[in-house]
């Protein structure tokens, strides 16, 4: 967005290091990098022409309140964009081990210890008229997640292949017996070879909703 300005936001800077990095890499003047929760967010009301979150509200305990913020510091006729996988949805070839238990420990994750939604693409509706949108203006769609190509299966399967070798999911996995600590490995081992085989390919659902501000 040559012509604008935008604002990222993250409760760490520590998530927000790779984007500041690349952007001065890329000569991008126009960002502004902020730290801050979605719950309250650090600007005031009508600020922005639009506020955009992809596969943020899945992993919140109170998604309501952060789609009410996002309407709150959009101008009246601006737009809140939201974008959230399903993760019972996750289909790929080839199929195996490491990605049933990839799915298991994330499930279970999410369904013992609250840490996040599994559908969130197909709650946004529910989600958005609880948070006060005028369900007239507003638009669900579905998308998918589509990865084949090579530079699409780095970016994806090897962020989890590192998620499986240390993460909260990880950690998870080994307290409830889930997996070893050699079992993460091999979990991790198995998405970085679907990452080389050529026939890869995954899918995943995900739910829209384009709200205009009133």
């Amino acid at each position: 967005m040559p012509s604008g300005n935008v604002t990222a936001l993250d409760l760490s800077a520590e998530a927000l290091a790779p984007g500041q990095a690349y952007a001065s890499a890329v000569g991008a003047s126009n960002i502004t990098f902020s730290i801050g929760s979605v719950y309250s967010l650090p600007f005031s009301d009508n600020t922005f022409d639009v506020a955009h979150a992809s596969q943020v509200l899945g992993h919140l305990k109170d998604p309501v309140l952060a789609i009410k913020e996002m309407m709150r510091v959009v101008k009246s006729g601006g737009k809140v964009a939201l974008r959230e996988v399903d993760v019972p949805t996750f289909s790929a070839f080839p199929w195996g081990e490491w990605i049933e238990k990839t799915v298991q420990i994330v499930t279970q994750h999410v369904l013992e210890e609250g840490a996040g939604n599994l559908r969130p693409g197909t709650s946004l509706k529910s989600q958005c008229r609880l948070a006060g949108a005028d369900m007239e203006r507003v638009v669900f769609t579905t998308g998918t997640w589509d990865f084949n190509r090579r530079q699409e299966r780095e970016a994806f399967g090897r962020s989890w292949a590192e998620r499986m070798r240390d993460s909260d999911n990880a950690r998870f996995g080994l307290r409830k017996g889930i997996v070893d600590q050699d079992g993460l490995q091999r979990i991790a081992k198995g998405w970085e070879d679907w990452v080389e085989n050529e026939d890869a390919w995954l899918c995943v659902t995900n739910g829209e909703a384009l709200i205009t501000v009133v």
